[in-house]
């Protein structure tokens, strides 16, 4: 091998490069021989002849390494405001998008900002520096257009030109989540320790030439690996997601509309002195609206409460789904004459009034599809969940929702959500006027926007992050902002479902779920296979559990579903073909993973609990409804919204639906603790505390097992009026666990099922 020297401008831009590869643990030991040995080469190139023992060489050697420790800092500060930059796109899109339809395009002036504004606009991952065509003035041009919609003028002013070269001397071609960037690092790790002690010593000067050329080619690959397992591993959620991930809010959990029988506190008390108390706007987005059921501390009615603030000069805008049910076909219709009604006492004058600042629509749907989302915003307070503002909520014994209040940067994108769907054409006018509501809306969210500049837009550096996230189809959503996001081809968007799978996916102790529905895809006639269908998020479930299995690890899911979902009348067609859906799905789950538990030696009863809430009157089962759309994973993770667990919500082409999607709040494990000790009860809670702490723990749901079935023996035969959780069918948690279908799912079957059930249950007994 011949001998060669590096030269010291080589050695700097290679102990940087290793400087930042080795700040990764996998690293960090290799990376610290070869970064030492570069720095005392450095130093005897500056110090020829000087002795490595001496106090001149050693401070020599210190200075080289604060030299690159500073160059590294300032590295960091310059990614960290190129973050910030990509999150100023994202929060001034919508104000740069209204910029193009003000501009002429015929102009030959407005021609380049118009093209600007739509490459802000149209790219998901914006290029910086180095990309083609993107010259020194455009990228000016691009910045000054964020600073604006920002208010954020001193990042122009400051560093600007610095970042700019910056940007292109380290080809930095996107901006990355520095928390995601160095996924699948292995690969470079087996690289870099595939050479030898032999190689270092090329590196100073004893090897091949070659070798400090191969050096730098890895490490320069390094970041074009992680971006590519990055986005392998998931795909940019500015991609997916019709809003962006939100920090600086606050949130308040409810677990019922109201906390008791009197009305003083809960959601319905809450948002009703919200908005008795709003001073600018309400915006209400629901499935449903009662006009006659009384609401809040005071008792009532909505449309008695929304002309009083109209006629106040509060802007309200009302959005309700025109249901074609039977059922509730004249429920829109009786709300528009109820508010009619309403406006007729008033004086002419006040009359006029209520008319420019109430507006009312209502969206037409095809048969089978709904307008599902529930909203409530007051000023600047949304509330958001399972409740709507309808009868049969408001009775803490019969009816569990689970719902929040939420104050922050997140208000701005339910607000452009209203926006979006109002604008939309399939929608038809009850009360007021399309054009003045629309602009109401733009103007609040418009003034969301300034309030929301100010707010630290740094959202990878907090921890504690919240989403909106939707189920819709593109119809149903102003189609202008539809394609700065979603592909042409995209007809609707399954927000809910991905964070869902993700977050099943991401889970390592126990999910905690409450849903109105629990109904999987469907499945072959031999129960072997399934059919892959669009509710992908059983079949996530099933998989994180025979995967814990399989690694020997614990693993609970706690389940909670109401006795009867779609009703309690059990004889209704409805209630018993979704009854028999649901244990089919439950079914499934559980004789899977029962296999699959029962090759390791455990059984299903060991990571799986389903229950429902209820009470006994007299000889009759009386069920408290779970309506909730809740899940808690690993307290870490919280969705909250809409959404069923089933095709229709979890689709995005069917039901529109909306939630938030909250990562790292401490108000999680909070939530999660108060709704166990409400439906299993303070005093077991108190004697099995290992439930709070460590869900996963097979003690804790053992016990938990235990008290479920002592609750549904002691609700036998009794007249008991205390609300408590059983095993879902009320049977015990093992005889559900072992599949057998309970008594309820057998009444609502087919008289041949019945028959078929009895015939193997007999038989089952005669093999025993």
């Amino acid at each position: 091998m011949k001998n060669f020297e590096l030269e010291e401008n080589d050695i700097d831009s290679l102990l940087f490069k290793i400087y930042l590869a080795k700040s990764r643990p996998c690293n960090k030991a290799y990376c610290d021989v070869l970064f030492d040995a570069l720095v005392k080469k450095k130093a005897s190139l500056r110090l020829p002849g000087v002795p490595e023992d001496s106090d001149l060489f050693k401070n020599e050697i210190r200075s080289i390494q604060e030299q690159v420790e500073e160059k590294y800092q300032k590295h960091l500060n310059n990614i960290a405001i190129l973050t910030k930059l990509l999150h100023g796109l994202q929060l001034g899109a919508s104000i740069l998008e209204s910029k193009i339809t003000q501009l002429d395009k015929n102009k030959l002036a407005n021609r380049k900002k118009i093209r600007l504004l739509q490459n802000v606009l149209g790219v998901a991952e914006p290029t910086w520096g180095s990309a083609p065509g993107h010259s020194l003035d455009t990228f000016y041009g691009l910045i000054s257009l964020i600073s604006n919609a920002t208010q954020s003028t001193n990042l122009l002013d400051q560093q600007m030109n610095e970042i700019f070269h910056y940007a292109r001397s380290m080809q930095i071609n996107r901006v990355i989540n520095p928390v995601e960037r160095y996924k699948n690092e292995q690969g470079v790790l087996r690289r870099l320790k595939q050479w030898t002690s032999d190689s270092i010593k090329s590196i100073l000067g004893v090897g091949s030439q070659s070798t400090p050329q191969i050096l730098r080619n890895v490490i320069a690959n390094e970041a074009l690996l992680f971006q590519r397992a990055e986005k392998k591993a998931s795909l940019s959620r500015s991609q997916r997601f019709l809003f962006p991930t939100r920090a600086e809010n606050q949130v308040k959990f409810y677990s019922n509309a109201y906390a008791d029988a009197a009305h003083r506190d809960g959601a319905f008390a809450d948002i009703f002195d919200d908005m008795e108390t709003a001073k600018e706007n309400i915006f209400i987005v629901g499935w449903a609206l009662s006009p006659t059921e009384q609401f809040g501390k005071n008792n009532r009615r909505l449309p008695e409460l929304l002309v009083e603030k109209a006629r106040q000069g509060i802007k309200i805008v009302i959005l309700v789904w025109d249901n074609i049910a039977p059922v509730h076909r004249e429920q829109v219709k009786n709300f528009a004459l109820a508010m009619n009604h309403e406006i007729s006492k008033l004086s002419p004058v006040d009359a006029e009034k209520v008319r420019e600042n109430l507006h009312l629509k209502c969206s037409t749907r095809k048969l089978g599809i709904s307008d599902h989302q529930k909203m409530v915003v007051a000023d600047s307070t949304l509330y958001l969940g399972g409740l709507d503002l309808t009868v049969g909520r408001s009775n803490p014994d019969e009816w569990h929702d689970c719902h929040a209040q939420i104050k922050g940067p997140i208000v701005e994108d339910a607000i452009s959500l209203i926006q979006n769907r109002w604008d939309a054409k399939k929608c038809k006018m009850k009360i007021g006027s399309h054009e003045k509501a629309s602009k109401i809306l733009e103007e609040k969210k418009q003034q969301c926007e300034k309030v929301n500049a100010r707010i630290s837009m740094d959202v990878l550096n907090q921890k504690s992050t919240i989403q909106l996230v939707c189920s819709m189809r593109k119809e149903y959503f102003h189609a202008r902002n539809w394609h700065s996001i979603k592909k042409d081809k995209q007809h609707h968007t399954d927000e809910i479902q991905s964070v869902y799978v993700e977050a099943i996916r991401k889970s390592d102790k126990f999910i905690y779920m409450e849903n109105q529905f629990f109904i999987g895809p469907r499945f072959h006639k031999d129960g072997k296979r399934t059919v892959e269908g669009s509710n992908q998020v059983i079949l996530e479930i099933a998989k994180k559990i025979k995967d814990k299995i399989s690694k020997g690890e614990d693993f609970h899911f706690y389940c909670q579903l109401p006795f009867r979902p779609e009703g309690n009348d059990p004889g209704a067609l409805d209630v018993k073909v979704i009854l028999r859906k649901q244990w089919k799905t439950l079914e499934w789950l559980i004789k899977t993973v029962d296999a699959c538990a029962r090759l390791h030696g455990k059984s299903a009863k060991d990571y799986l609990t389903f229950y429902n809430l209820g009470q006994m009157e007299g000889d009759q089962y009386k069920m408290k409804y779970t309506h909730s759309k809740l899940m808690i994973v690993d307290d870490q993770e919280l969705i909250l919204g809409s959404a069923n667990c089933n095709e229709r919500s979890m689709l995005g082409a069917r039901d529109s639906e909306v939630g938030i999607h909250m990562k790292n709040q401490k108000e999680i494990r909070v939530y999660r603790e108060k709704l166990m000790c409400e439906h299993f009860g303070d005093e077991f809670i108190d004697q099995n505390y290992s439930l709070i702490t460590q869900p996963n723990a097979r003690n804790a749901h053992a016990a938990l097992h235990q008290h479920l079935d002592n609750a549904c023996a002691a609700m036998r035969g009794r007249d008991r009026r205390k609300i408590v959780a059983t095993p879902w069918g009320n049977q015990p948690i093992a005889t559900l666990l072992a599949g057998e279908k309970p008594q309820h799912v057998l009444e609502s079957s087919p008289l041949l099922f019945r028959i078929g059930a009895f015939v193997s249950k007999r038989i089952s007994k005669l093999v025993r």
